[in-house]
Formats: C-alpha cells, sequence, structure tokens
C-alpha cells in the first residue's frame, strides 16, 4: 500500500495538474513557492474516481514574531484546542478514543463551504516521528462511533499523510491525502474556493503560533 502511495505522490509531483494559487498568493502576499498544490485525477487503486490531492506549505521563520521549535509547529497544527482556532473550515474537534499518546480516533465536523454541507470525518490517526521529521497517518475506520445528523453528510478519507520537517530557514508541512465527500466536487472548488481557503489557513496558522510561543502555552 504505501509503495503505491509513494507512486502516486512521485506522479503526482512530476507530472500532474499544477492547481494554480499564484494569483491568490500574490493577493495575500506570499510568494508562489509558500503554497504548491497538485492534482492527481486518476485517483488510486482505492477509488479511481477520485482525485488525490498533494499541498505544501513553506513557513519561513523570519515570517513568525519567534521561530518556534519543530515539536511546536507540528502540535500547532495537530492539537484540537490550536487547529480550531486557525483551521476555520473546522467547526469542531473531538478525540473520540485515544488509544496510545500517538494512536487515536477523532471526530471532525467541518463548516459548509458554498455548496459542500457540513461534513463529518472519523478517522483513525497514526503520529510517529523519524529523524528530524515528524508524521502523520489518518483513514476513515470501519464502524462508526457517533450518531448520525442529517444536517451532515459521513465523508470518507482513503488515506491523509502529512509530513512536518524544519529545513533551515523554513518549516515544510506536506500533505497527501484523497477524500470522498459525499459529492462529485465541482471543477472550480478545486481550482479556486479550495487554494484561496488554503492561503487564508496560512496566515491564520502563524498568527496562532505567535500566540502560543508569546504565552508560552505549550
Amino acid at each position: 500500500f504505501w509503495a503505491k502511495v509513494y507512486v502516486t505522490l512521485n506522479t503526482i509531483l512530476t507530472n500532474d495538474e499544477l492547481v494554480s494559487a499564484v494569483e491568490l498568493a500574490k493577493k495575500s502576499g506570499l510568494n508562489k513557492s509558500d503554497l504548491t498544490i497538485h492534482m492527481h485525477r486518476e485517483g488510486t487503486d482505492l477509488r479511481k474516481d477520485l482525485p488525490v490531492m498533494y499541498t505544501e506549505y513553506k513557513f519561513y521563520k523570519n515570517k513568525f514574531k519567534k521561530p518556534p521549535t519543530l515539536d511546536i509547529f507540528r502540535k500547532v497544527f495537530l492539537n484540537k484546542d490550536f487547529r480550531i482556532k486557525w483551521e476555520t473550515t473546522i467547526k469542531s474537534i473531538d478525540i473520540l478514543r485515544q488509544i496510545t499518546p500517538e494512536i487515536y480516533i477523532s471526530h471532525i465536523v467541518s463548516k459548509k463551504q458554498i455548496i459542500v454541507a457540513e461534513r463529518d470525518f472519523i478517522d483513525k490517526n497514526i503520529e510517529f516521528k523519524e529523524g528530524n521529521k515528524y508524521y502523520r497517518f489518518c483513514a476513515t475506520i470501519p464502524e462508526n462511533l457517533i450518531e448520525s445528523d442529517e444536517s451532515r453528510v459521513l465523508s470518507t478519507t482513503y488515506f491523509n499523510f502529512a509530513i512536518y520537517s524544519d529545513e533551515g530557514e523554513y518549516f515544510v508541512y506536506r500533505n497527501v491525502y484523497q477524500n470522498d465527500f459525499g459529492i462529485k466536487t465541482p471543477e472550480f472548488f478545486i481550482k479556486y474556493a479550495l487554494p484561496k481557503s488554503l492561503l487564508g489557513l496560512y496566515s491564520a496558522y502563524i498568527n496562532v503560533v505567535n500566540e502560543v510561543m508569546s504565552k508560552n502555552l505549550v
């Protein structure tokens, strides 16, 4: 399975469509290299009809009031109390089961976005560190651990793999994922609404890191 994910990722980065965020980045005061989005339309063996998305953020350390450590950089991404502050597309986050410090089952409710209704994500998460990088893998579990809500759609995460690394001048967050949102995702959402949303998260994340650092919250 991991070999197939690796091959798919390399296909995305070498041959696939680059979802342009350059003009949006300029309007947001970012360099075009700060955010990269690729899309692999052919899917994977898990689902051929769903695109695989790859996003990459570069956070230059001089953008922070005080550069965080790699551990803090990762924690602000993952800790539910911090994440809810900067990831404005999320309505709520709950930990349904804490199996070990590194393995847990989460329930995330995403906010309605344009024509995409609220979504439930119930995923098993695994976090680990190797060398100077942190890794996180999550995928939807087969059992439903929450009461059904007719106003929301239960989404499926086939895989969501993220890497957090310190690369000297900047931190990098890389994320490759394949999700079923329960509807056919409109083209304009992928090409315009999604990049705009991701750019908004960039500045919001930096603000939360600055708050965490100034108040010594971790």
